[in-house]
């Protein structure tokens, strides 16, 4: 039987359910923090974090139900086509749940995942860790079979304030409809993420503000706007057939990850289901059976498997090899005078954003996995800023996988 890494981001485990008690550790990070602060700057503790990369976040979002942008990519019409964009954001935009923050990717991780869908075929991930300060991430999915690409450039940053923590996203993600030659852009990517009373209170986590969809070619455009309604977080969404300024032509509205509704009217009188979020079934993350040094899964392995063994104090001592390790590969860059490029994309200044490399594209069409890490890999774990030909021969032997 072949061996096929998994991610815990869709895992069922008792580590989901550990709270984390306001103890002393707890107590000693918060007295370091200050109103406002980016926590993307200071090294949490383990009890604090999720046994997961935000790179295998990233293609959880984009992949689950990436086989609702191919049926919008089918419809005849432009509208019709930006509706499907506007109704594959919301089915990811979920009710989130989780306590605990994901791993911040060290500058050269990579992850590289697809997933198959009987009608649409094969659709391949890869993502990168451009850059480390600023955190951006860059990563790409492409099927050749429906010929629809999406390409996401991503900066976050996460502040504290007292009670409170909020996750807020810089950059776009570009939808591709290469059939149509229709480009459409969701600005910002996400809305900000607050999670409410991370310290007294009972913890909620909704998702504020406003995310902006619009067709490049045309200028059509939705605005959705994101609040909190109890415990829940609601959308309301304006859908416009026209660049100019003029009345919405539909409206849209629900609680995120339940049933969202669409109409011509406010009033919602023809009213029908844009998305329920209740209903859908999500896309299975499937991984190459060997990994590259720089893979997710392989760089946050021993952390990942002693938080799920709820083992606190060995997976802050992985933690901290990792993060060592990146700390003296960029102390050695900067006495070097150098700096470290990304392999698989490169920031374009026309467009002010990472975009993959024409030779990555060319090889993710192949789907196999050898041919796209053929140009190399970094090892995040190395001292130095050597390149290596190619992903290791094998996992890791002391890589586990599986919750």
């Amino acid at each position: 039987m072949d061996f096929e890494p998994k991610t815990y981001i869709d895992q069922p485990g008792e580590w989901r359910n550990r709270k984390i008690t306001f103890g002393g550790v707890v107590r000693g990070l918060i007295s370091q923090l200050r109103i406002g602060q980016d926590i993307t700057r200071v090294a949490l503790p383990s009890i604090f974090l999720a046994p997961y990369s935000l790179l295998e976040v990233a293609a959880y979002r984009m992949l689950s139900h990436i086989d609702i942008l191919y049926e919008a990519s089918e419809k005849q019409d432009r509208f019709s086509r930006l509706i499907g964009v506007v109704r594959w954001f919301l089915s990811f935009v979920e009710q989130e749940k989780f306590e605990k923050k994901p791993y911040n990717p060290i500058q050269g991780e990579t992850l590289y995942s697809f997933v198959e869908c009987p009608r649409f075929g094969r659709t391949n991930f890869l993502a990168e860790q451009v850059s480390h300060h600023p955190p951006i991430s860059a990563y790409v999915t492409q099927n050749e079979q429906i010929n629809v690409q999406t390409r996401t450039s991503m900066s976050f940053e996460v502040k504290f304030s007292g009670n409170s923590v909020a996750v807020k996203t810089q950059g776009s993600t570009i939808v591709k409809f290469l059939n149509h030659n229709e480009d459409y852009e969701i600005i910002t990517g996400l809305p900000e993420l607050a999670i409410k009373n991370v310290v007294f209170g009972s913890r909620r986590i909704v998702w504020n503000g406003q995310v902006r969809i619009r067709c490049i070619q045309t200028g059509q455009h939705a605005l959705l706007n994101f609040s909190e309604s109890g415990s829940l977080s609601y959308v309301e969404s304006q859908i416009f057939n026209s660049s100019v300024i003029q009345s919405p032509t539909l409206y849209a509205w629900g609680s995120c990850g339940q049933q969202i509704n669409i109409a011509s009217s406010k009033n919602g009188r023809d009213a029908k289901c844009l998305v329920n979020g209740l209903e859908l079934q999500k896309l299975r993350l499937r991984f190459s059976p060997t990994l590259e040094q720089s893979s997710s899964l392989l760089v946050w392995a021993s952390v990942s498997n002693a938080i799920v063994d709820d083992c606190i104090e060995r997976a802050d001592f992985e933690k901290k090899r990792i993060e060592d390790a990146q700390r003296r590969r960029l102390n050695e860059a900067r006495i070097q005078n150098k700096q470290l490029q990304p392999i698989h994309f490169q920031f374009n200044n026309e467009l002010n954003r990472f975009e993959p490399m024409i030779d990555t594209l060319e090889l993710m069409k192949t789907n196999e996995y050898h041919k796209i890490f053929s140009k190399g890999v970094i090892d995040p774990l190395a001292h130095s800023l050597t390149i290596s030909p190619g992903p290791s021969p094998s996992p890791s032997p002391n890589a586990s996988f599986t919750a």
